[in-house]
């Protein structure tokens, strides 16, 4: 990796997007309860998942294979979160 590369990655908007997106999910567990936090989490994860979708440029923070797999895998993800939310309130 070069300088160049290294530079431009760190002003990624889908990199600051996902730390945002962690700290938004910590924050809510923290503050708030951990069901409503695993559904911001499921909103980061769609979030994501429109971004793999449009960006054109292969992002190092959310590539895996190709893009309708990463796509595909994120929405899995985000629909599994929200199935399972609702169990956080059965303790």
């Amino acid at each position: 990796m070069t300088t160049s590369e290294g530079a431009h990655s760190a002003h990624s908007p889908v990199l600051w997007a996902l730390v945002v997106g962690v700290l938004a999910v910590c924050g809510t567990a923290l503050w708030v309860d951990a069901p409503t936090a695993v559904r911001v989490l499921a909103v980061v994860l769609l979030v994501l998942a429109g971004a793999r979708a449009v960006d054109r440029a292969r992002p190092s923070a959310l590539a895996a294979r190709s893009r309708p797999f990463d796509v595909a895998a994120l929405l899995v993800l985000a629909a599994a979160l929200v199935v399972i939310a609702p169990a956080g309130y059965l303790t």
